[in-house]
């Protein structure tokens, strides 16, 4: 019985964990391709305008995902989602540091 609940604990882990990372991941995604999208718009403040609204979305999407957390989760740890959510931001700088071609400048 001890062995099978340690494989449920994680097996809830787990989730909590990359349900976290899906937090970041998700929104960021949505956020790139908005801004992608309207990037060569010739005007700046209408260029602006569209980033702030995108990032507004993408703040949005992040508390809804979090809010929806408990009921699509079932047994959710918020320690688990929290680290997963922080290793996906992470992630972000790791990519940029090993990047190969990304000049740097001084």
């Amino acid at each position: 019985h001890v062995r099978g609940r340690r494989q449920r604990q994680m097996c809830i882990r787990d989730r909590s964990a990359a349900y976290g990372a899906l937090a970041v991941v998700a929104p960021a995604a949505l956020f790139a391709r908005g801004v992608l999208r309207h990037k060569a718009s010739s005007n700046p403040r209408a260029a602006m305008v569209g980033f702030f609204g995108w990032e507004i979305a993408k703040i949005m999407l992040t508390v809804a995902l979090l809010a929806a957390a408990p009921r699509l989760v079932p047994g959710l740890s918020w320690i688990a989602l929290l680290i997963g959510m922080v290793v996906a931001m992470k992630t972000y700088w790791v990519a940029l540091l090993v990047r190969p071609g990304v000049r740097k400048t001084d």
